[in-house]
């Protein structure tokens, strides 16, 4: 099954959007294993120069081709934009009580 690379930066994307559960560092370890996964898929395997072999990239070159940040960081600075705007919210929002409890 081919899925092209448009399709794999889609659901990248979409995935860093909406990933709001709970963040202990099991889903953080799993959620860069993910990550990686779908980038070594987007990005292909590498000739070694040396031997001519293939192989996988490792990750210090998928973050050195892909140089946004990781998704990790971007969950908690989302999840930090949100935060800010709940506490812009008038108190009599529902959203606002429930993070003031």
């Amino acid at each position: 099954m081919t899925i092209s690379i448009d399709i794999f930066l889609m659901l990248l994307c979409i995935f860093r959007l909406l990933f709001v559960l709970p963040f202990s560092f099991y889903p953080k370890c799993r959620l860069r294993v993910f990550e990686n996964r779908v980038l070594r898929r987007v990005f292909g395997p590498k000739r070694d120069e040396v031997t001519g072999e293939w192989r996988k990239l490792q990750n210090e070159e998928l973050n050195d081709l892909y140089s946004l940040p990781n998704i990790v960081r971007v969950v908690k600075s989302r999840r930090m934009r949100w935060a800010g705007h709940v506490a812009h919210m008038g108190e009599d929002r529902g959203v606002h009580r429930v993070l003031e409890a």
